[in-house]
Parts: structure tokens; sequence; C-alpha cells
């Protein structure tokens, strides 16, 4: 899974066709980017516990706890784009090591859904796996820039919004 600047691994396990891998892989996505909002209100209230905003606004930019409020800001933006991504059907998956047996990988293969395949080839006992021809999911600078408009600049906007995610939640 590769989204929003956001990749990971899912595994299946079972002779599952395309549909059932693609619909787990979204339903995980999207729980661990659920999960993840949880955790970041809970990093969120640490944070205001440990920087009380008189320190915090004292401080300057280059700062360690600025640093840290921005990147827990921006880890937030960057989880709200993949949850979004993965609950509206957008591409998410672009890679998958399969094994099984011919006939199911042919099947697999065939599936309308997928859209490409490169078999894997052994060499010395290991299975070395070509990278995808397929064209991810890149995030542009004008992506970039649209999240980081949503990121609040000043150091009391910044200090606002993390106060807010510890009381209220991400929203």
């Amino acid at each position: 899974m590769s989204v929003a600047g956001t990749s990971g691994t899912h595994r299946a396990y079972n002779n599952e066709d395309a549909k059932t891998v693609i619909a787990e892989a979204r339903r995980m996505t999207a729980a661990m980017m659920l999960n993840s909002r949880e955790s970041s209100q809970v990093r969120a209230r640490d944070f205001v516990k440990l920087h009380p905003r008189q320190q915090f606004l004292a401080q300057s930019t280059n700062e360690t706890p600025r640093i840290d409020a921005w990147s827990l800001l921006r880890n937030i933006e960057q989880d709200k784009a993949a949850l979004a991504w993965s609950q509206d059907n957008q591409p998410l998956i672009y890679g998958v090591e399969v094994v099984g047996s011919i006939n199911n990988i042919k099947k697999l293969v065939s599936d309308p859904i997928v859209k490409g395949f490169e078999p894997g080839v052994k060499v010395n006992g290991r299975i070395i796996i070509p990278r995808s021809s397929l064209r991810e999911q890149v995030v542009t600078s004008q992506d970039l820039g649209v999240r980081s408009q949503a990121i609040p600049q000043t150091a009391e906007e910044i200090y606002t919004r993390i106060e807010n995610i510890a009381r209220y939640g991400i929203k």
C-alpha cells in the first residue's frame, strides 16, 4: 500500500481473489489511520503537558518542541489524506507478492482489477521481485503546498491547534 506519503504491507494468506485482498487492504489502511488519529490525540495531550503555552511561545522556530509540534500536525494531515484516499476507492496497491499454484496465479493475473503482472525470478535460492512499472500515487509539491497551508504557521496558531486536538480530538 502506498498513499499520501504513507506506505505499508498487507499480507493475505488464503486463496483470496483480488477484490477481497484490496478490500481488506483498504479496511486495514483505514483502521490504521483511525488508530493513528487516536494516538495523535494522546501525543497532543502529552505535548501540552510537557510544553506550557508561554514556554512554547518563547522558543525560537528551530528548537525541538517547535519542530515536534509542526511534525505532529504534518503527520495528522498526512493521516487524514491517507484515510480519505483509502475510503474513496482511489488506487492504493501498487505491488503484490503472490505465492501459489500456477493455476491460481494465472487466475489472479487474468482478473480485470489486476493492471500488470511481473513475475519474480529465482536467483541463488532467493526470489528477486522486479520493481513495478505501474505508476504509484505520487505526492506532488502542489499537494504538499496545500497540506502545509492547512498547518498553522505561527507559534500561537500551532499551539492552539495542538491544544484543541488534545481536548477535542481530530475533526
